[in-house]
């Protein structure tokens, strides 16, 4: 979607569903697939200074100062920041830029309501955000992203996953216990099957 031309994509699934690690794995294969793009990358919590809309912003900022060599000094206060962002993604020209932003569920009270992100998105932008249900999700609707569902695991690729991920050990469950834990309905949520299995 993102090369054809769609600029607002949501990726959209339940918490301890592979969303942060879905993305990550995109953002490096488009880097490799389309080395003319330029990828900036944010994770919601990843750090203590990104845990809020105006650290995130203004990594943006700094990562497309970098990235379009732009002269002018970036704004230094909170007000400054919201203010001036939308200006900042205007300087993202000849080269599409991809921003990969995270877990904006867990951006702090009406941050997760996504007030700052501009209604206009420049040409040369494009922007995937990851989200759980909740006022982003909403936000996001209402600003017509392209939505796309993450769905939890079906039986058949729980085995596969269980298979492979015990293979890397060289061990193997037997037929009883590769039953047991593909039926148990809690092992659809990618998250919770990993910690059994690490288990």
């Amino acid at each position: 979607l993102v090369a054809s031309g769609t600029q607002t994509i949501c990726v959209m699934a339940p918490s301890g569903t592979g969303k942060s690690a879905l993305l990550a794995f995109w953002a490096h294969e488009h880097r490799h697939l389309h080395p003319e793009t330029l990828v900036v990358e944010h994770y919601v919590g990843a750090t203590d200074s990104a845990q809020d809309h105006v650290g995130l912003m203004l990594r943006v900022i700094n990562e497309i100062r970098a990235l379009y060599d732009v002269q002018q000094e970036p704004p230094d206060t909170a007000d400054s920041i919201e203010r001036d962002f939308p200006a900042w993604l205007a300087y993202a020209r000849g080269r599409t830029l991809v921003l990969v932003i995270d877990a904006v569920n867990q951006l702090p009270g009406h941050a997760a309501e996504l007030h700052w992100l501009p209604a206009f998105i420049p040409p040369d932008v494009r922007i995937v955000i990851s989200t759980t249900e909740g006022p982003s999700l909403n936000a996001l609707r209402e600003r017509d992203f392209t939505m796309l569902e993450v769905h939890p695991l079906s039986e058949s690729q729980r085995a596969t996953v269980i298979e492979r991920f015990l293979s890397d050990y060289r061990k193997r469950l037997s037929p009883e216990q590769l039953s047991r834990i593909v039926g148990d309905d809690k092992s659809r949520n990618p998250l919770f099957l990993r910690t059994v299995l690490e288990e």
